[in-house]
C-alpha cells in the first residue's frame, strides 16, 4: 500500500522546544500514527516516511522535506519508534 495522509499545519500541537544536534532550535510536535487495525489473527506491518510539505510558493510549486533516515516499520511487535536520540541534543 502506498497511500499517505497529510496533516495540516494548523492541526499540529506543539509539545516542547528543544535543540537539534546541530544546535539549531526546534519545536517538537505531537504526532500519532495508527497501524495494524486488523481483524482476526492477521497482521500487516506499515511503513512510515515522515516529511514536511511547504505550499504557496510564488510559482505554485509544492516542496517536501523528507526525513533522511530509512522508513520506519510499525507492527504489533514494534508499535512505535522514537528518533529523539538521533536528532536532538
Amino acid at each position: 500500500m502506498t497511500s499517505g495522509r497529510l496533516v495540516a499545519s494548523r492541526a499540529l500541537r506543539n509539545v516542547e522546544a528543544r535543540q537539534l544536534k546541530t544546535g539549531v532550535p526546534a519545536v517538537l510536535h505531537l504526532f500519532v500514527g495508527v497501524a495494524n487495525c486488523t481483524v482476526g489473527a492477521g497482521s500487516y506491518d506499515k511503513l512510515f516516511k515522515a516529511y514536511m510539505q511547504f505550499e504557496n510558493s510564488p510559482d505554485g510549486r509544492i516542496f517536501r522535506n523528507w526525513d533522511r533516515s530509512a522508513n520506519y516499520r510499525v507492527s504489533r511487535t514494534a508499535p512505535q519508534f522514537d528518533r529523539a536520540a538521533d536528532v536532538l541534543r
